[in-house]
Protein backbone atom coordinates (compact mmCIF):
# COMPACT_ATOMS: atom_id res chain seq x y z
CA UNK A 1 0.00 0.00 0.00
CA UNK A 2 1.55 3.31 -1.10
CA UNK A 3 1.94 6.27 1.22
CA UNK A 4 -0.26 9.33 0.55
CA UNK A 5 2.48 11.56 -0.91
CA UNK A 6 4.16 8.91 -3.03
CA UNK A 7 5.25 10.46 -6.33
CA UNK A 8 4.99 14.04 -5.06
CA UNK A 9 7.98 16.38 -5.05
CA UNK A 10 7.39 19.17 -2.52
CA UNK A 11 9.48 22.35 -2.46
CA UNK A 12 10.52 23.39 1.06
CA UNK A 13 11.64 27.02 0.96
CA UNK A 14 12.33 27.93 4.58
CA UNK A 15 15.89 28.48 5.93
CA UNK A 16 17.92 25.30 6.20
CA UNK A 17 18.03 25.03 10.00
CA UNK A 18 14.23 25.15 10.09
CA UNK A 19 13.58 22.91 7.09
CA UNK A 20 14.70 19.49 8.34
CA UNK A 21 11.62 18.62 10.42
CA UNK A 22 9.17 19.54 7.66
CA UNK A 23 11.24 17.61 5.12
CA UNK A 24 11.25 14.57 7.40
CA UNK A 25 7.46 14.68 7.83
CA UNK A 26 6.94 14.94 4.05
CA UNK A 27 9.18 11.95 3.45
CA UNK A 28 7.44 9.93 6.17
CA UNK A 29 4.30 10.31 4.07
CA UNK A 30 6.07 9.06 0.96
CA UNK A 31 6.85 12.40 -0.67
CA UNK A 32 10.17 13.79 -1.88
CA UNK A 33 11.18 16.94 0.00
CA UNK A 34 13.10 19.28 -2.26
CA UNK A 35 14.79 21.47 0.35
CA UNK A 36 15.84 24.73 -1.27
CA UNK A 37 16.06 27.68 1.15
CA UNK A 38 15.11 30.90 -0.61
CA UNK A 39 15.90 33.27 2.27
CA UNK A 40 18.39 33.47 5.11
CA UNK A 41 18.55 35.64 8.20
CA UNK A 42 21.32 38.12 8.99
CA UNK A 43 21.93 40.27 12.02
CA UNK A 44 21.55 44.05 11.85
CA UNK A 45 24.98 44.96 13.17
CA UNK A 46 24.33 48.70 13.65
CA UNK A 47 21.17 48.03 15.65
CA UNK A 48 22.98 45.27 17.56
CA UNK A 49 25.57 47.75 18.82
CA UNK A 50 22.99 50.48 19.41
CA UNK A 51 20.91 48.31 21.74
CA UNK A 52 24.03 47.19 23.56
CA UNK A 53 24.57 50.83 24.61
CA UNK A 54 20.96 51.91 25.10
CA UNK A 55 19.47 48.90 26.90
CA UNK A 56 22.33 47.71 29.07
CA UNK A 57 20.70 48.94 32.29
CA UNK A 58 17.04 48.74 31.23
CA UNK A 59 14.44 46.45 32.82
CA UNK A 60 11.15 45.34 31.31
CA UNK A 61 7.85 43.99 32.56
CA UNK A 62 7.22 41.98 29.39
CA UNK A 63 9.27 40.56 26.52
CA UNK A 64 7.27 39.55 23.46
CA UNK A 65 8.51 37.07 20.84
CA UNK A 66 6.79 36.40 17.52
CA UNK A 67 9.28 33.89 16.06
CA UNK A 68 11.86 31.32 17.05
CA UNK A 69 14.46 33.36 15.16
CA UNK A 70 13.74 36.36 17.37
CA UNK A 71 14.47 34.20 20.41
CA UNK A 72 17.77 32.97 18.98
CA UNK A 73 19.00 36.41 17.99
CA UNK A 74 17.93 37.91 21.31
CA UNK A 75 19.76 35.22 23.26
CA UNK A 76 22.89 35.76 21.18
CA UNK A 77 22.62 39.49 21.81
CA UNK A 78 22.28 38.90 25.57
CA UNK A 79 25.35 36.67 25.64
CA UNK A 80 27.42 39.16 23.66
CA UNK A 81 26.39 42.28 25.57
CA UNK A 82 26.77 40.51 28.96
CA UNK A 83 23.84 42.40 30.46
CA UNK A 84 20.76 40.55 31.69
CA UNK A 85 17.85 42.86 30.92
CA UNK A 86 15.26 40.12 31.34
CA UNK A 87 14.99 40.49 35.14
CA UNK A 88 11.52 39.48 36.26
CA UNK A 89 9.99 40.10 32.87
CA UNK A 90 7.03 37.98 31.87
CA UNK A 91 7.30 36.28 28.51
CA UNK A 92 4.79 36.10 25.66
CA UNK A 93 5.20 33.81 22.64
CA UNK A 94 3.24 33.79 19.40
CA UNK A 95 2.95 29.99 19.23
CA UNK A 96 4.08 26.57 20.41
CA UNK A 97 7.32 26.45 18.43
CA UNK A 98 8.47 29.83 19.71
CA UNK A 99 7.43 28.84 23.24
CA UNK A 100 9.41 25.60 23.01
CA UNK A 101 12.56 27.46 21.96
CA UNK A 102 12.07 29.86 24.87
CA UNK A 103 11.65 27.00 27.34
CA UNK A 104 14.89 25.44 26.12
CA UNK A 105 16.54 28.76 26.97
CA UNK A 106 15.14 28.56 30.50
CA UNK A 107 12.18 30.92 30.24
CA UNK A 108 8.71 30.36 31.69
CA UNK A 109 5.93 31.39 29.32
CA UNK A 110 3.11 33.58 30.57
CA UNK A 111 1.08 33.98 27.37
CA UNK A 112 0.59 31.88 24.21
CA UNK A 113 -2.53 32.54 22.10
CA UNK A 114 -4.73 29.72 20.83
CA UNK A 115 -4.26 30.97 17.27
CA UNK A 116 -0.63 31.41 16.31
CA UNK A 117 -0.45 34.84 14.72
CA UNK A 118 0.42 38.38 15.77
CA UNK A 119 -3.18 39.56 15.77
CA UNK A 120 -4.23 36.84 18.22
CA UNK A 121 -1.24 37.49 20.48
CA UNK A 122 -2.07 41.22 20.52
CA UNK A 123 -5.66 40.47 21.55
CA UNK A 124 -4.48 38.27 24.41
CA UNK A 125 -1.83 40.72 25.60
CA UNK A 126 -4.26 43.60 26.04
CA UNK A 127 -5.82 41.57 28.85
CA UNK A 128 -2.47 41.15 30.59
CA UNK A 129 -0.31 44.21 29.97
CA UNK A 130 -1.13 47.14 32.24
CA UNK A 131 -0.84 50.85 31.44
CA UNK A 132 2.66 52.10 32.18
CA UNK A 133 4.31 48.69 31.89
CA UNK A 134 7.46 48.42 29.80
CA UNK A 135 7.43 45.95 26.91
CA UNK A 136 10.44 44.82 24.87
CA UNK A 137 9.78 43.46 21.38
CA UNK A 138 12.84 41.70 19.86
CA UNK A 139 12.03 41.08 16.22
CA UNK A 140 12.96 41.01 12.57
CA UNK A 141 13.18 44.34 10.78
CA UNK A 142 10.55 42.86 8.43
CA UNK A 143 8.07 42.03 11.20
CA UNK A 144 4.58 43.44 10.69
CA UNK A 145 3.67 46.37 12.91
CA UNK A 146 0.72 44.68 14.66
CA UNK A 147 1.49 44.29 18.36
CA UNK A 148 3.26 47.57 19.33
CA UNK A 149 0.44 49.97 18.36
CA UNK A 150 -2.15 47.84 20.18
CA UNK A 151 -0.11 47.85 23.38
CA UNK A 152 0.73 51.54 23.10
CA UNK A 153 -2.96 52.28 22.82
CA UNK A 154 -3.34 50.41 26.12
CA UNK A 155 -0.82 52.80 27.69
CA UNK A 156 2.18 50.47 27.65
CA UNK A 157 5.68 51.70 26.83
CA UNK A 158 6.90 49.52 23.96
CA UNK A 159 10.53 49.31 22.82
CA UNK A 160 10.94 47.83 19.33
CA UNK A 161 14.18 45.86 19.01
CA UNK A 162 14.89 44.81 15.40
CA UNK A 163 17.96 42.58 15.64
CA UNK A 164 17.93 40.82 12.28
CA UNK A 165 16.34 40.70 8.88
CA UNK A 166 15.81 38.18 6.09
CA UNK A 167 17.41 38.38 2.66
CA UNK A 168 17.03 36.35 -0.53
CA UNK A 169 19.42 33.40 -0.69
CA UNK A 170 20.67 34.05 -4.22
CA UNK A 171 22.92 31.00 -4.29
CA UNK A 172 19.82 28.83 -4.79
CA UNK A 173 18.33 30.86 -7.64
CA UNK A 174 19.86 28.78 -10.49
CA UNK A 175 18.68 25.49 -9.00
CA UNK A 176 15.16 26.83 -8.43
CA UNK A 177 14.99 28.04 -12.02
CA UNK A 178 16.13 24.62 -13.22
CA UNK A 179 13.50 22.81 -11.15
CA UNK A 180 10.75 25.08 -12.47
CA UNK A 181 11.84 24.88 -16.10
CA UNK A 182 12.13 21.09 -15.92
CA UNK A 183 8.75 20.82 -14.14
CA UNK A 184 10.23 18.84 -11.26
CA UNK A 185 7.96 20.25 -8.53
CA UNK A 186 4.38 19.22 -7.78
CA UNK A 187 3.72 21.48 -4.75
CA UNK A 188 5.34 24.64 -3.35
CA UNK A 189 5.34 25.47 0.37
CA UNK A 190 5.85 28.92 1.86
CA UNK A 191 6.27 29.80 5.55
CA UNK A 192 6.52 33.58 5.25
CA UNK A 193 5.75 36.38 2.81
CA UNK A 194 9.49 36.83 2.30
CA UNK A 195 9.85 33.28 0.94
CA UNK A 196 7.08 34.06 -1.57
CA UNK A 197 8.78 37.30 -2.56
CA UNK A 198 12.14 35.58 -3.01
CA UNK A 199 10.60 32.82 -5.14
CA UNK A 200 8.94 35.32 -7.46
CA UNK A 201 12.10 37.42 -7.71
CA UNK A 202 14.13 34.33 -8.67
CA UNK A 203 11.71 33.17 -11.38
CA UNK A 204 10.77 36.56 -12.82
CA UNK A 205 12.52 35.79 -16.12
CA UNK A 206 10.71 32.46 -16.54
CA UNK A 207 7.38 32.14 -18.34
CA UNK A 208 4.70 32.56 -15.66
CA UNK A 209 2.76 29.61 -17.04
CA UNK A 210 5.51 27.33 -15.74
CA UNK A 211 4.98 28.28 -12.08
CA UNK A 212 1.84 30.28 -11.33
CA UNK A 213 -0.48 27.26 -11.45
CA UNK A 214 1.69 24.97 -9.29
CA UNK A 215 -0.30 24.22 -6.10
CA UNK A 216 0.87 26.24 -3.10
CA UNK A 217 0.55 25.53 0.64
CA UNK A 218 1.00 28.55 2.94
CA UNK A 219 1.54 28.48 6.70
CA UNK A 220 -0.99 31.24 7.39
CA UNK A 221 -3.19 33.99 5.94
CA UNK A 222 -0.47 36.65 5.72
CA UNK A 223 1.68 34.38 3.57
CA UNK A 224 -1.42 33.33 1.62
CA UNK A 225 -2.19 36.99 0.88
CA UNK A 226 1.31 37.50 -0.54
CA UNK A 227 1.03 34.36 -2.69
CA UNK A 228 -2.29 35.54 -4.11
CA UNK A 229 -0.82 39.00 -4.71
CA UNK A 230 2.05 37.46 -6.69
CA UNK A 231 -0.35 35.64 -8.98
CA UNK A 232 -0.41 32.03 -7.80
CA UNK A 233 -3.73 30.49 -8.80
CA UNK A 234 -3.95 27.41 -6.54
CA UNK A 235 -3.29 28.50 -2.96
CA UNK A 236 -4.28 26.65 0.22
CA UNK A 237 -3.55 27.72 3.78
CA UNK A 238 -2.92 25.58 6.85
CA UNK A 239 -5.80 25.54 9.32
CA UNK A 240 -3.32 25.60 12.21
CA UNK A 241 -0.41 27.92 11.50
CA UNK A 242 2.31 25.29 12.00
CA UNK A 243 4.36 22.88 9.93
CA UNK A 244 2.00 20.10 11.01
CA UNK A 245 -0.89 22.21 9.76
CA UNK A 246 0.89 22.62 6.43
CA UNK A 247 1.44 18.88 6.20
CA UNK A 248 -2.26 18.28 6.80
CA UNK A 249 -3.17 20.85 4.13
CA UNK A 250 -0.82 19.03 1.78
CA UNK A 251 -2.49 15.71 2.52
CA UNK A 252 -5.96 17.25 2.14
CA UNK A 253 -5.01 18.64 -1.28
CA UNK A 254 -3.67 15.24 -2.34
Amino acid sequence: MSLPLTGYSVLVTRPLRQASYFAKRIEEKGGTASVLPLIHTVRLQTAWEQYHNVLQSALFDWIVFTSANAVRYFQTWLRECKHDITGQARIAAVGKKTANVLRREGYSIEVVPDKFDAESLARVLVNHVKPGERVLFPKSARARNVIPPVLRQQGAEVTDMPLYTSEPFYENKPLLMQKIQEKQLHVLTFTSPSTVEAFCEFVQDIDRSLWESIPVICIGPVTEKEAMKQGFTQVDVAKSYTVEGMLQALLDRK
